[in-house]
């Protein structure tokens, strides 16, 4: 299997600033070539960003001919950030800074203040469900582009802002919305949810990715010729084989808290007096599927991005972290119901869940 370099991370930062950068605003991180010369050759009044879920590159190729709307127009492939997961990328993306920076790393984050791991995205506790309404963007606010003026953001049915009952509906919102806006930031979740349960070749991932391209073909022929449309991904997906890690009950006794961030970016967070037990353990148990990295090794190698860290940035990343280097997620406890996925999965080191598209209309 192929595993990726840290400092080969982190290009899709480059396509909010190159946007940033068109619009005449400030960017943090050199912008995406391909985008900016994209925009300045065109000079469009508005841009779409529309990001599909775990549409990565290796997705694209299983499941549509290279005459599809989505290949055809494929310009080039990125590398998302680290770890490849939807609550480190999405955040990167809308903001155009690297997870280090915003602190949104993972799925969820141990919280000293609250003693508790939450779930940034949907402000609840990993394990008990706790809510914490409006805790993430209290704690750790990010300026995201699609929140400043004459911007804005479209969203799956759940969410209250610009909600969409389907990814037709979603495209309907786009368009009724891009001559008001000159900045659109567009979600949808549905191709990740599905091969979280089905995996990554089922027939289920394909129609569902196949609907998407030819819905997709047919609104940008509604498209104002004056818009640009940016599509990309968050990260891609491969199958997996989750193990628990409450069936070494000596491992579990090492934790001073539950561990945080992603099944296959595991941040740990250990007794004292049992740090040695843990390493030794866990290397004998997992050496051969997870590379484990001391705290100073994480800040040292810049594993979540590169510039200055978050001021909570330290104590996010645990006494130790954990990356995947095969196909084996790692959960707490199979009682857990966000454990009980099978299927598709992400997060780790390995290239295949890093490579996305960046696919630009006209």
């Amino acid at each position: 299997m192929l595993y990726m370099k840290w400092n080969e991370y982190g290009q899709i930062v480059g396509v909010n600033n190159a946007i940033r950068k068109y619009f005449g605003k400030e960017y943090y991180h050199e912008p995406d070539k391909t985008v900016l010369s994209w925009l300045n050759q065109n000079q469009f009044e508005h841009v779409i960003v529309l990001l599909i879920d775990a549409m990565g590159v290796s997705i694209l190729q299983k499941h549509l001919d290279s005459s599809s709307f989505f290949l055809s127009h494929l310009r080039e492939e990125l590398t998302t950030v680290f770890p490849p997961t939807t609550t480190a990328a999405t955040t990167s993306l809308r903001t155009g800074k690297y997870p280090n920076e915003t602190g949104w790393l993972g799925w969820n984050e141990y919280f000293k203040e609250k003693d508790d791991n939450i779930v940034l995205l949907m402000n609840k506790s990993q394990y008990t469900n706790r809510i914490y309404p409006d805790f993430s963007s209290n704690t750790l606010p990010v300026p995201f582009l699609d929140e400043e003026e004459n911007c804005t953001s479209i969203w799956p049915f759940w969410n209250k802002l610009n909600p969409s009952k389907d990814y037709k509906d979603l495209l309907n919102n786009i368009y009724s919305k891009c001559k008001k806006y000159k900045y659109i930031y567009a979600y949808w979740d549905a191709l990740d949810t599905c091969m979280h349960k089905t995996g990554t070749c089922s027939i289920e991932a394909k129609k569902t990715l196949q609907k998407f391209d030819q819905e997709t073909e047919q609104f940008v022929k509604r498209l104002p010729s004056n818009t640009g449309l940016v599509i990309l991904a968050d990260h891609s997906q491969i199958d997996v084989t989750f193990e628990y890690l409450d069936d070494y009950p000596d491992l579990v006794d090492t934790f001073k808290h539950l561990p945080a961030i992603e099944p296959r970016t595991i941040a740990f967070y250990i007794k004292e007096d049992k740090k040695n037990y843990f390493v030794q353990r866990f290397n004998e148990l997992y050496s051969q599927s997870f590379k484990l990295y001391t705290h100073d090794e994480v800040i040292e190698n810049c594993i979540f991005g590169v510039n200055n860290n978050h001021p909570r940035f330290n104590e996010f990343v645990g006494d130790y972290l954990v990356v995947a280097t095969d196909n084996i997620s790692l959960s707490y406890s199979k009682t857990h119901k966000h454990t009980k996925l099978t299927g598709g999965d992400h997060a780790g080191g390995l290239k295949e869940e890093a490579i996305i598209p960046l696919i630009l209309y006209p």
